[in-house]
């Protein structure tokens, strides 16, 4: 077996990932478990149930008060949310969500009505994801704005790659953002 080393660097920010990439917890497509560890104002998720669990609440709020929507997350562990499982992205994203560096693998088929296509539908003007690391596949035919981050922003998506398959025939496609609604 061959290890491949990808360094991506940043400024003083530097990352390595190691291939395959070994994933710290799979969904089995039903778990939905409420996260309920907090470091400072951060919202741990060290699992996918929790993750999905987050997904499915959004618009409720957390027990820190703070709807899922806009809640600072920090990510604990490397996450596969199923090869037979296609992801539904997290709606209209206000928050942040830190990475810490770890991967999600996702993949999506045509889903539900949503503003975007991608792990985020849309990150808000207040919406910042940083240092994530994203594989898997997107494949939703005639979609528009589809991207592995997200499938539209406002906000800001910072020292983020994408090494998923990405395609749809629509308009708006991106490795990262499938379209960018803000200012440079």
């Amino acid at each position: 077996m061959i290890a491949l080393l990808c360094a991506i660097a940043q400024g003083a920010w530097a990352q390595v990932i190691t291939f395959p990439i070994q994933y710290d917890d799979v969904w089995d497509g039903h778990a939905s478990t409420k996260p309920t560890t907090f470091d400072n104002d951060y919202l741990v998720i060290n699992t996918a149930a929790e993750l999905v669990y987050a997904r499915e609440h959004w618009q409720e709020k957390a027990d820190n008060g703070i709807g899922y929507y806009e809640q600072k997350y920090s990510l604990n562990a490397n996450l596969n949310m199923g090869l037979g499982f296609s992801w539904k992205p997290m709606k209209n994203f206000y928050g942040e969500f830190h990475g810490n560096g770890h991967t999600i693998c996702i993949h999506i088929r045509k889903t539900e009505n949503y503003a975007g296509q991608g792990l985020f539908g849309y990150i808000g003007n207040t919406g910042k994801v940083c240092d994530l690391h994203l594989t898997g596949t997107i494949d939703v035919d005639d979609w528009e704005s589809v991207g592995g981050i997200a499938g539209a922003c406002d906000g800001l998506i910072e020292n983020c790659w994408v090494s998923a398959d990405v395609s749809s025939n629509g308009s708006d496609l991106g490795g990262i953002c499938g379209f960018y609604e803000g200012s440079w």
